[in-house]
């Protein structure tokens, strides 16, 4: 992990065109999601940023946001949101 971290660290994000879904927490414990805010500045594709309120979430490290184990409250949001997202998408 921690590789891909240092690899990541080096990325020119500006260069990267492609359509880009960011779904996280402001309350994320492991990213800092500052860093991501600023990743989603330099990304030079369409970005659509989703920081959804979280409730009812089972872990205090906000990382987890989905899933019916530790966050099952949010899954179906989340799945929603990504379908929507994908729906927008076109073939290229």
């Amino acid at each position: 992990m921690m590789s891909m971290i240092a690899h990541t660290e080096n990325m020119d994000f500006s260069k990267i065109d492609i359509p880009a879904m960011f779904y996280f927490s402001d309350k994320d414990k492991v990213v800092n999601a500052e860093i991501t805010r600023e990743v989603i500045q330099q990304w030079c594709g369409v970005v659509h940023m989703v920081n959804p309120t979280l409730e009812n979430v089972l872990t205090d490290g906000y990382h987890v946001i989905a899933g019916d184990i530790v966050s099952p409250s949010q899954t179906a949001p989340a799945t929603a949101a990504m379908l929507d997202w994908i729906k927008t998408l076109s073939i290229r």
